[in-house]
């Protein structure tokens, strides 16, 4: 289970990193003839996949029940905490509408989104 959890947010990863890698390809052609006209928007569109890629991933990392960052815990919980912990996943929804309300999910996944941007932009 922890295999499939973590493939997800896994494949994100490598997304982004990938964007980014063509991100500094396509920033050679930029005064190529027709570089601006073709490649200025290239850019922008890898900029915004690897943007996108990560906030996918952390956000999915979030160790809440029915996002894959909570299987991955559940996974690596020893039994007699896991079992309480699955409990929680019917309310799982629930909390995280709650959390996302009161921007307490934001407060904790900006920093890693934005330490994870500073190295791959």
């Amino acid at each position: 289970m922890l295999l499939v959890a973590a493939a997800g947010p896994g494949t994100n990863i490598a997304l982004a990193i990938l964007s980014a890698l063509a991100m500094r390809v396509v920033a050679g052609f930029v005064n190529a003839p027709y570089g601006p006209s073709i490649a200025v928007p290239l850019y922008l569109m890898l900029q915004a996949s690897v943007w996108i890629n990560i906030v996918l991933a952390v956000f999915n990392l979030f160790p809440l029940l029915p996002l894959d960052g909570g299987r991955v815990l559940f996974t690596l919980l020893p039994q007699t905490l896991a079992r309480p912990y699955a409990q929680l996943e019917p309310f799982g929804f629930f909390i995280l509408l709650l959390l996302l309300y009161t921007n307490s999910v934001e407060r904790v996944i900006n920093p890693i989104i934005s330490a994870i941007a500073s190295v791959l932009l």
